[in-house]
Formats: structure tokens, C-alpha cells, sequence
């Protein structure tokens, strides 16, 4: 081999060097473990689901004391030859009613709609020893949430007979406790885990009957709670809480031949409910985990964010007892995974190595339920009449973003990302099931096997048009009932009767059914209007039918007085501290006006309910200290107010350009009017009825009338906020 010439030695040494140093940082990339380095930490287990216990041969030999009818219970234990409950019944602890021969109720026997913290769960027990238990057309048993972490309290009603004509509805599981840690170092977040929703369970030796009308709906499930985590040098690790799943609704023979009778028109919605009607569970909460600079050296933090599980819907169940069915019953919908947003930290200085590791995995969505399950001696059988399982809940999104290379020089690099969007939730879930997987328990495991990189964003948040970083939001107008507040959830039910009512007493006045559609029309085409609007709309209609009707301000004060009725205990609990104003908000409400005020965004408000009932109602949800005398709402003079008028004078009076001006709102009425000046329109397409579920007629509505965006909620502040101020 001739010798190497030492400018050819030169040349292999000034290429091989690069060479091996690149590999060498490689090697070293590449052997760094992708996050987390100690072992994962776990939530506390979930509450124990509670089960129906009731000791018979006690009640067998207990002294009844002589009829007597009872009104304004707070729980206890009372045992009568026979018991009438009339009046209204607020609990504060369990109650257990027993009665040799028949137990009517025709009032109501309520729980707190949000027991305090550290309460303990309630329990209603209704027992016949010899006769029928009778819930009438206009009673209502059940209600109400229980506190932070703790299950929803069971329903059991245990008779020879038993016979539903009005409510009954399963008592809620509490949610779960937020977690945020900020730390220098290491930041660890645990949300936990939220409370089961409560069974209803009926126990009979002859019938079970279910009349038409009645409503039987189990508990939903509690809320995982949130978890974030925020470091300055260390690592990020936040692990939300799973939400609960619902309780089911057991009808059990207690005899050799029990039949259930259910006839046509009777509803049973498991918690979850399918089709829109009855307690939904809530999500499983959101992690997020943010790390910051590496402090001029080494590797930043790694950030792992891991979004808690959507809880399984309710199933119906029968257990031994024939069953003549004719009516609808539907198991509970899962609900979604949390959402999962990991941020590690920066590069920085001359030093430093690499930004930090993201790794952010959705939570898996919730089993739906089973409807109907049968089962006697044994065997499970088809029963007759329909039953439609619930659907399973979706999984979270993901999102990861790495840290980035240090800009002071240096050789460093970006850390990596990986992001896994939770899986859909299964199909059903038998009724004796606990929780199918350990919400502790990461779809990432301690294998180190990660899922590649797949980066998806949030879908809680649809947009149609993205807002000008060039123009930031600084004045925001949000509509009131449907955006902000739920205390008059339901006003349609309330107002539509009515005007039908008006409508069919004309001379000239088409059938019912026909009235009503065409009340519905007008009523949903004028929301957002004042109130007034719509009573203009009801006298031309009674015109056009041959009727004489009163003044439109005649309609306003009576359908004003009957909505009253349905809300007053409402705002009175809110007034006395018995309910919590989040009961009553749309989700992440106030963590969204905090958010803008905080931004320096000035808030505004402007609602087609009458002045004096806005004020009062903001008032009771505490949301006075973001508006101040910001607040306007419809006057008994509506040449004097509308929403247009609001708009107009914020915008000459700050000088503002359309895209400075952001609307919030529910109905066509405000986007429509937002989008007419050249304003960011963010839809809330909010189910009243049902928290944290979108309308979608209502999405409809908002698109057509030029959202810029829809959410349902603002429950994802963060990704909210990212779109209204991108950057």
C-alpha cells in the first residue's frame, strides 16, 4: 500500500472529525428518554360506587307509628302505617320511609343541586311493607349533585307494587378536584377522579308499572378535574381526573312471577341519556403541562400532559321479572376523553442542548350503555318494544408542541414531539360493571413503545374564519341567556304553550299541530331580539285568525310572569348560597371572562331580557365585577334598546375598527349584527339543557348568520384563547 501523502491525511481528518462529533450528538439525541424520567405518579382511586342495601328482617318486626301526611323533610328515618308527602322536601342527609301499607308522593323530595364540600352522599329509600308505592303525575323524587369526588347517592323503591306516573331522577357523582401546580423545579398535577352517578333500582313482588308520561332517568356521572402543571427548570407533569360513568336504572322481580309494565309514552333515559333528554355525564378533565427555558444549559424540561377518560353511560337493566313493554328506553352515550395540550421548554444560552420533549395523549372516550338488558333465571332474552344502546364517547384530542433550539448560538436542537388523540369509546357496558380500565393508567404505557408523532388540534373549537393577528380584540359584547347564563334554561317550554293557547282560542285557528310549528318558526326566528318582538309576532297572528288580540306589551308582563315560576327557586338558590353560580353558567364562563379582562379586553353585555331581570341574574351568578355598568338589557320602551344600538355606541365611542370588536353569542340576532359592523363572531352553540353538549340546530342558526367560530362551551379556555389571539 503506498504511503498517504499529508495533504490527502489532511483532507480525511478535516471531513472524518465533523463526521463522528455529528454522530456522537446523535447517538446522544437519540438516547435521551422521550420524557418523564421517574416513575408516573397516580391519581387517588375513584369513590366507591354505592349499592342499595335495605335490611328486611328488621323492617319485618319495626312498630309503625299511625298514618300521618308528610311535607318538608330533610331525611331521617320514619316509619308509618301509611305516608302521604305532599309540599316540597329539601334534604340535607338520607332518608329512609317506610310504610306497612301504601306510600303516596305528590310533592317533591329534592337534594341540594350542589352539596357543599366534604358532604356526605344522599340516599332516598321509599319501602311498602304490604301495599303499593305511588309516585303521582306532578311528584318528583331525586335531584341534585352530590359534592367534589363523591358518588351520587342510589334511588330505591321496594314494594309488592310499585307505580311511577310522575319524575324520578338519579342523584349526579360530584366532580373531580382541579389541580394546578407552578413550580422552579419539578410541577406534578393529579386531577381527580369525579363520582359515579346514582342508580335508580325497583324492587317488586307483583308489578312494576310505568305509566305513560312519567320520566326515569339515572345520575350522570361527575367531571374529571382538570390538572395543570408549569415548570421554570424541571419537568411538567400534569395527569387529569377521569369523569365517573352514570348510573343505570335496574327494575328487579322480587317474586316468583313480577311483571313490569311499561306503556307507551313512559321514558327511561339512563344517565348519559341518548337522544337528548335526561342528566348527561361530563368529560374527562383537560391536563396541561408547560415547561420553560433550560436556565442556560443542558436539556430543557420534558412536558407530558395525559387527559383523563370519558365516563361509560348508564345501562337499563331487568333482572327477573316478565316484561310488556311499549315504550322507548335509552342507555347512556359515553362521554369524551379530556383534551391533552404539552408544551416543552425552549433552548436557551450558548450552552444549552435541546429544547425540551412534548408528549401529550388524549384521554379514551367512554362505553356507551346497554339498553335493554334482560335477564332472568339466567338466561338473557329480547324483550319487546325498542331499546337503543348508548354511543360511545369520542376521544380527546391532542396536542404537542417541542421545545425549540436555543437562538444565542450554540450547537442545540428542538426536542420532540408526540401527540395521541384517546380512542373511541366501546360499544355497551353491562350493569354490574365497574370502571374497564384504571383511569391512572396511560394509553402510553411504561413500555417506552410511544405512538409517532401525529399532531392534531383541538376540535372544541370550529372555525370558520380565523381573526387578523395584525388586529387584536379589545372590547367584547356577549349576549346573556344561552352564552353566559342557564338560569332560564327552558324558556321555550314556557312560551310556546302559551302563545299556542293564545292562538287556538281564535275563531279561525287551524289544529294544534299546525298552531304550534308555526309558533315554534317565530319564536326561534326572533331570539335574540327583545322579548317584545316576539308578543308583536303573537298579536299578528292572533289577528290573522279572526282573534282580537291584547297589547303585545299585555303578552311580554304574562309570559314574563309564567317564566318567573319556572325560575324563581333558581335564582332563590342562588341569592341563599344553597346553589353555586357554575351550576347555573355555561362551562368555563367565568375562566373566559377572566381570561379577557385579563388581556385588558373591555366587557360588555347586552341581553333581549329585561333590564331589571339581567341585572338581577348577573348579580346572582356573581358576574357583575366583569361588566360593572356595562350591562344592558330590554326596556318596556324598545324603541330605546337594541343590540344594534349597543354595538353602534361602542364602536363610535372608542373609535374602533370592526375586527377590534369581538361578539359572543347564542342566537342569529347578535352574530348577525357583529358581522354587519366587521366584528370577530364567536357562536356558542351551547345544549341548555344538557352542559357541555352542542345544539346542533343552534350551530346551524350561527353559521348562517356569519359565526366566525362555534363552540359549544368555553371549556377549552386554552385553545379558545389561542385562536382569539394568535400569534
Amino acid at each position: 500500500m503506498p504511503p498517504i501523502e499529508p495533504l490527502a491525511l489532511f483532507v480525511i481528518i478535516a471531513i472524518s472529525v465533523p463526521l463522528m462529533v455529528g454522530a456522537l450528538i446523535l447517538m446522544e439525541r437519540v438516547s435521551r428518554r422521550p420524557v418523564f424520567e421517574q416513575p408516573r405518579p397516580t391519581p387517588d382511586p375513584p369513590a366507591v360506587k354505592p349499592t342499595p342495601t335495605l335490611d328486611e328482617a328488621a323492617l319485618a318486626i319495626a312498630e309503625f307509628g299511625p298514618p300521618e301526611t308528610l311535607s318538608g323533610l330533610t331525611g331521617g328515618r320514619i316509619l308509618r302505617e301509611r305516608i302521604t308527602v305532599t309540599g316540597q322536601s329539601l334534604l340535607t342527609e338520607s332518608l329512609l320511609l317506610v310504610a306497612d301499607r301504601d306510600l303516596v308522593v305528590e310533592g317533591e323530595i329534592r337534594c341540594p343541586e350542589a352539596m357543599p364540600a366534604g358532604a356526605p352522599r344522599i340516599d332516598i329509600t321509599l319501602v311498602s311493607r304490604r301495599g303499593t308505592i305511588i309516585v303521582q303525575r306532578e311528584a318528583i323524587v331525586g335531584s341534585g349533585r352530590s359534592a367534589e369526588r363523591e358518588s351520587g347517592g342510589f334511588i330505591l323503591l321496594r314494594a309488592p307494587n310499585v307505580i311511577v306516573n310522575g319524575t324520578i331522577l338519579g342523584l349526579s357523582g360530584g366532580a373531580g378536584t382541579d389541580a394546578i401546580v407552578s413550580a422552579q423545579g419539578d410541577a406534578i398535577a393529579l386531577g381527580t377522579h369525579g363520582g359515579w352517578g346514582g342508580d335508580v333500582h325497583f324492587v317488586a313482588e307483583n308489578s312494576i308499572t310505568l305509566v305513560s308520561g312519567c320520566l326515569v332517568t339515572s345520575g350522570s356521572g361527575g367531571a374529571g378535574g382538570d390538572a395543570i402543571a408549569n415548570s421554570e427548570q424541571g419537568f411538567a407533569f400534569a395527569q387529569a381526573g377521569s369523569a365517573a360513568p352514570a348510573g343505570h336504572i335496574v327494575l328487579r322481580g322480587a317474586g316468583p312471577q313480577t311483571k313490569v309494565a311499561i306503556l307507551a309514552e313512559a321514558r327511561l333515559f339512563s344517565g348519559g341519556a341518548h337522544g337528548g333528554i335526561g342528566p348527561i355525564s361530563a368529560a374527562g378533565g383537560a391536563a396541561i403541562a408547560r415547561t420553560a427555558h433550560s436556565n442556560g444549559k443542558g436539556a430543557s424540561g420534558n412536558a407530558e400532559a395525559l387527559g383523563g377518560h370519558g365516563g361509560g353511560g348508564g345501562t337499563v337493566a331487568f333482572l327477573s321479572c316478565t316484561v310488556q313493554n311499549s315504550a322507548d328506553m335509552c342507555a347512556g352515550n359515553g362521554t369524551a376523553g379530556g383534551t391533552a395540550y404539552a408544551t416543552g421548554g425552549r433552548a436557551s444560552g450558548v450552552s444549552a442542548r435541546a429544547g425540551g420533549d412534548a408528549t401529550a395523549v388524549g384521554g379514551n372516550g367512554g362505553a356507551g350503555g346497554s339498553a335493554p338488558i334482560y335477564q332472568a333465571e339466567g338466561e338473557p332474552e329480547d324483550i319487546p318494544g325498542t331499546g337503543r344502546p348508548g354511543e360511545p364517547g369520542d376521544g380527546g384530542a391532542a396536542r404537542a408542541t417541542p421545545g425549540g433550539p436555543s437562538s444565542d448560538g450554540g450547537k442545540s436542537w428542538s426536542g420532540r414531539a408526540s401527540a395521541q388523540s384517546g380512542a373511541l369509546g366501546g360499544d355497551q357496558r353491562p350493569p354490574a360493571s365497574v370502571v374497564e380500565r384504571s383511569p391512572a393508567n396511560s394509553p402510553a404505557a411504561e413500555s417506552g413503545q410511544w405512538p409517532e408523532p401525529v399532531v392534531k388540534e383541538a376540535l372544541t373549537v370550529e372555525v370558520v374564519r380565523s381573526p387578523d393577528p395584525a388586529t387584536p380584540i379589545r372590547y367584547a359584547l356577549f349576549d346573556f341567556d344561552g352564552t353566559l347564563s342557564l338560569i332560564r334554561e327552558g324558556w321555550q317550554n314556557v312560551m310556546v304553550p302559551y302563545f299556542v293557547a293564545e292562538i287556538a282560542a281564535c275563531p279561525h285557528a287551524e289544529p294544534i299541530s299546525a298552531i304550534e310549528s308555526a309558533v315554534r318558526e317565530f319564536v326561534a326566528r326572533l331570539t335574540g331580539k327583545q322579548t317584545i318582538y316576539q308578543c308583536f309576532q303573537l298579536a299578528e297572528e292572533v289577528r290573522q285568525r279572526g282573534g282580537t288580540p291584547l297589547e303585545p306589551l299585555e303578552y311580554k308582563h304574562e309570559y314574563l310572569r309564567r317564566l318567573w315560576e319556572r325560575i324563581a327557586g333558581r335564582v332563590e338558590a342562588l341569592n341563599s348560597g344553597v346553589a353555586t353560580p357554575e351550576e347555573h353558567l355555561v362551562r368555563g364562563s367565568r375562566q373566559f371572562l377572566e381570561a379577557l379582562r385579563d388581556r385588558g379586553v373591555t366587557l360588555y353585555l347586552a341581553s333581549g331580557t329585561d333590564l331589571d331581570y339581567v341585572l338581577g341574574e348577573a348579580r346572582a351568578l356573581q358576574l357583575e365585577e366583569f361588566f360593572g355598568e356595562r350591562i344592558y338589557g330590554a326596556l318596556d320602551e324598545y324603541q330605546n334598546f337594541s343590540k344594534q344600538m349597543i354595538i353602534d355606541r361602542i364602536l363610535e365611542t372608542h373609535n374602533l375598527h370592526g375586527p377590534e370588536l369581538l361578539l359572543v353569542g347564542d342566537g342569529y340576532v347578535e352574530i348577525e349584527n357583529g358581522k354587519g359592523v366587521g366584528g370577530i363572531t364567536l357562536g356558542v352553540a351551547s345544549d341548555e339543557a344538557h352542559p357541555g353538549e352542542l345544539d346542533e340546530w343552534k350551530r346551524e342558526r350561527l353559521l348562517q348568520a356569519g359565526a366566525d367560530a362555534i363552540v359549544r362551551d368555553f371549556a377549552d379556555l386554552p385553545g379558545l384563547m389561542m385562536y382569539l389571539f394568535p400569534v
